[in-house]
């Protein structure tokens, strides 16, 4: 009898599961896509030039939806003050994820998530998220990885 009841229970947990998926939970209804997690890491960046570096370009007919960047100090050589930058997809400033962060490391190996509080722009097709150091790090060398989460739908 136990067998039965965990057999029907197995079997109603399994449907109510597929109609979640298939009735639009993750996809809106209209959509046979399930999200997809993105992570994108990006090495040998130059905190201490100030220049843009493409993280990720949304592809043709999906939409992405940033969740957090790690940034990690691989190196640096005469700590000084902290680089400055943003985080997005609008080719004007890339700054519609973070907008003018300060990232102060005072050793290799040592990182910092972030990720904005609020309400977040997500990107569209065709979109470049960028990361662009708008001041430099006063130290002598300062490289970042920049890990980049998020979901594609």
């Amino acid at each position: 009898m136990k067998k039965i009841l965990l057999s029907i229970a197995l079997v109603l947990l399994i449907g109510l599961a597929g109609v979640c998926v298939a009735g639009g939970l993750y996809g809106g209804g209209s959509s046979s896509r399930l999200p997809t997690r993105i992570y994108v890491s990006v090495t040998g960046i130059s905190a201490i030039s100030e220049t843009a570096t493409t993280l990720y370009t949304v592809p043709t007919g999906y939409t992405f939806y940033p969740t957090t960047v790690v940034i990690e100090c691989t190196y640096i050589n005469d700590n000084g003050d902290g680089a400055v930058a943003s985080f997005g997809g609008n080719s004007a400033t890339y700054d519609d994820y973070l907008n003018t962060q300060t990232y102060d490391f005072d050793a290799a190996g040592t990182f910092k998530p972030d990720a904005p509080t609020g309400v977040v722009v997500s990107q569209t097709a065709g979109d470049v998220f960028k990361i662009i150091i708008e001041t430099a790090s006063t130290s002598d060398s300062e490289t970042w990885t920049v890990d980049l989460y998020g979901i594609l739908k």
